[in-house]
């Protein structure tokens, strides 16, 4: 940056700091709500993504009956719950959650080649799960569940089933030992993992229905499983999820970039009328169309650095994570970041175009004669 440009700026923000702050606050909020339309619908899939990514497991085989593999889960459909009292004909019941439990045998896991490893983890740990059994069955809950039930590592939650022999249902207490980052098995139910202790079995088996999950490290036999996939099959899906939704949101951008381009068009008109004068000045004394166009590009550039880092802060942990209470990778992070810089940029290129257009409109002479009788 041109060492003139750079002492002007300063001393414009010396002399108008609310000017640039006025800018800086209104470009937050628009650039929050373009990157909610622009990224909200991929969120879950980018969860799925990150989570599929960090397991290192080969394959996935399912069935529906136990197998004996070493890697294997016996998983069921179920609703968690804060509160124990809950009725037996009611299916919905007080800040409940609709989970995939994986229920873990008492066996020696393999944890890095399930899903359930070290990089999955969002606080705490799940070794606690995979010990021996406690009164109390272990859970670890996703974070998007932990938000919605407003519980903490060492709460408690209920488990809730309905069961199959008679109606009713089967409420079980559960510790809370582990929180984890998000992974959905399908757009509306997410995945909990359960310490399968003495107590738990009696209650559950012959009473819910069971799905059988084992990973490997290897290739499973098909002819043992009902199904049997890969984990970049599983990857190449979510991969084409996202690629499905990202026409539409290229939309919102674009809508969100004339919002930004008329936001920076007023204020750069604004900052002309200002500086007029200014510029005048400096052009009768020599220096050239470029210094006076890194003056405005850098001034605004700036703020949009600036507004576009706090708008990706506040979207994800504001908006998104504290508010909405849904865990945002930081993929999505960076692509708010990138998308408003982008259409920041291409505001600035256009608005310092209308800029010479109107620097050669208006002559030196004349501009400084305008204020001269101004004063006068």
């Amino acid at each position: 940056m041109n060492e003139l440009a750079n002492k002007y700026i300063v001393s414009e923000f010396k002399r108008h700091p609310f000017r640039f702050l006025k800018e800086f606050i209104l470009l937050i909020p628009v650039i929050c709500i373009i990157s909610m339309f622009s990224t909200m619908v991929n969120v879950i899939d980018a969860n799925n993504k990150q989570f599929l990514k960090y397991s290192s497991y080969e394959s996935v085989g399912l069935s529906e009956k136990s197998l004996g593999y070493k890697n294997e889960f016996k998983t069921f459909n179920c609703a968690l719950s804060t509160s124990k009292d809950v009725s037996s004909n009611a299916y919905v019941f007080k800040y409940n959650d609709n989970v995939t439990l994986f229920s873990a045998n008492n066996r020696n896991y393999s944890i890095e080649n399930t899903i359930f490893n070290n990089k999955n983890i969002y606080k705490s740990s799940i070794n606690p799960i995979f010990q021996s059994s406690n009164s109390i069955p272990a859970i670890a809950i996703t974070y998007d569940t932990a938000k919605k039930l407003k519980v903490h590592i060492g709460g408690s939650v209920y488990i809730v089933l309905s069961i199959n022999k008679e109606p009713g249902m089967i409420v079980q207490e559960c510790k809370v030992v582990s929180i984890l980052k998000p992974m959905y098995y399908d757009k509306s139910s997410k995945i909990a993992l359960v310490q399968n202790n003495v107590d738990f079995n009696k209650k559950i088996d012959g009473n819910v229905d069971f799905t059988y999950i084992t990973y490997s490290d290897k290739i499973l036999d098909n002819k043992s499983f009902t199904k049997v996939l890969t984990r970049s099959q599983q990857i190449n899906s979510v991969s084409a999820s996202i690629k499905d939704n990202s026409v539409p949101n290229l939309i919102f951008p674009w809508f969100g970039a004339i919002l930004i381009f008329l936001l920076t068009y007023r204020e750069f008109q604004f900052n002309i009328r200002n500086n007029l004068k200014n510029i005048a000045i400096l052009s009768s004394l020599g220096t050239n169309k470029k210094i006076i166009n890194s003056i405005f590009a850098t001034r605004f550039i700036s703020i949009y650095l600036l507004s576009s880092i706090a708008a990706a802060f506040i979207y994800k942990y504001l908006l998104v994570q504290q508010l909405i209470g849904r865990y945002m990778p930081l993929g999505i992070f960076f692509m708010v970041f990138i998308i408003s810089m982008m259409i920041g940029l291409l505001s600035v290129y256009i608005n310092i175009k209308l800029l010479n257009k109107k620097l050669e409109k208006y002559p030196v002479n004349e501009v400084l004669g305008s204020r001269l009788k101004e004063v006068q």
